[in-house]
C-alpha cells in the first residue's frame, strides 16, 4: 500500500503524490512519545530550546501516515466478520479499508483513512 501523508490545510509539498498513492492519512504534527529528558546539541534561542524533549516529541512525513493506515486495517482485520461470519484476512482488510468503491478518495493522494 503507497500511502501519503495530510496535514490540516491539505497534502504538505514533500509527500508521495501520484495515481500510484492508494491511501492517505493524517502525518503532519503527529505527537508521539520520545525519549524522557532528551536535550539534543542545538541552543537555546529566546528561551526556547527545539530539541529538549520531555517524554513527547512533534514529528511530521509519510513515515507517520502509515501507521495510521496500518492501524485502520489492523482494527478491519480484528473487528470485522466476513459474510460467512469468520475472521477476515488481510486482502479482505485491505480492500475495505483502502480500495473499496464508496470510500472517500483524493486526486493522486488515494482513500483518505483516519482513525
Amino acid at each position: 500500500i503507497a500511502v501519503a501523508a495530510l496535514g490540516s490545510d491539505g497534502p504538505p509539498p514533500w509527500t508521495n503524490y501520484g495515481d500510484w498513492v492508494d491511501a492517505c492519512a493524517p502525518g503532519v504534527d503527529l505527537v508521539s512519545t520520545f525519549f524522557d529528558r532528551f536535550n539534543g546539541a542545538f541552543p537555546t534561542v529566546n528561551s526556547y530550546d527545539p530539541d529538549c524533549f520531555t517524554g513527547w516529541a512533534e514529528w511530521s512525513g509519510t513515515s507517520f501516515a502509515v501507521p495510521v493506515v496500518v492501524a485502520a486495517v489492523a482494527r478491519e482485520l480484528v473487528c470485522g466478520r466476513s459474510p460467512g461470519g469468520g475472521n477476515l484476512d488481510a486482502v479482505t482488510a485491505v480492500e475495505r479499508v483502502v480500495r473499496a468503491p464508496h470510500l472517500a478518495r483524493l486526486p493522486c493522494l488515494g482513500t483518505v483513512v483516519n482513525i
